[in-house]
């Protein structure tokens, strides 16, 4: 493998684990009230997030995989690069931990959830069509993940209101709640 094209894989598995972790932090952050009122206005991307939010159980796969995918990547290709380098085996796994270990929380986890928690609605909304791409491709590994999921919380006899993805009274209750909070409700509505 040459330079570039490791260089070049690097980066794109690097980006690829900050797009999956901002945009989880961003989903779970956006205004829900806010995404249904542009939704119905016609806001493409709005239209788009509201599709993945739906299924936020799918969504949530496909982060999920494509994150691991993403930091396996970035994992293998610095015990690659180390190995060019004329590391040992050993040498190259202690190094490629090392080194990647805290580049990924930083790069990979906490400047990405940090970016989306502070400009939710701005990046989130902007990276909802490519979420969407992704969670389609993804959609072989994430469906059955889902699947997995749902089915291991009805085994441990979690009831289906509680269960990933149920919306019952008290998600209703903490959209009404948040719509007032941000002024979307009138004094009449909050009664």
């Amino acid at each position: 493998m040459t330079a570039a094209l490791l260089t070049g894989a690097f980066l794109a598995a690097c980006a690829a684990s900050s797009f999956f972790s901002g945009f989880e932090t961003g989903f779970y952050t956006v205004n829900r009230l806010r995404l249904r009122s542009r939704s119905a206005r016609g806001e493409r991307h709005a239209r788009t997030l509201l599709r993945l939010e739906r299924d936020a159980p799918g969504t949530l796969s496909a982060i999920l995989v494509g994150n691991n995918l993403a930091n396996f990547t970035i994992t293998s290709l610095g015990v690659l690069a180390a190995h060019a380098w004329g590391l040992g085996e050993r040498a190259a796994e202690l190094l490629a931990t090392a080194v990647l270990g805290p580049f990924l929380f930083f790069a990979g986890e906490l400047l990405p959830k940090s970016l989306a928690r502070a400009a939710a609605e701005t990046l989130t909304y902007t990276a909802a069509p490519w979420m969407a791409a992704v969670r389609l491709a993804l959609w072989p590994l994430a469906v059955p993940l889902g699947w997995f999921t749902q089915g291991i919380a009805r085994l441990a006899g979690v009831p289906r209101k509680d269960r990933p993805g149920a919306a019952g009274r008290a998600t209703l209750d903490a959209v009404l709640l948040e719509g007032a909070g941000v002024g979307l409700l009138t004094p009449r509505q909050q009664e």
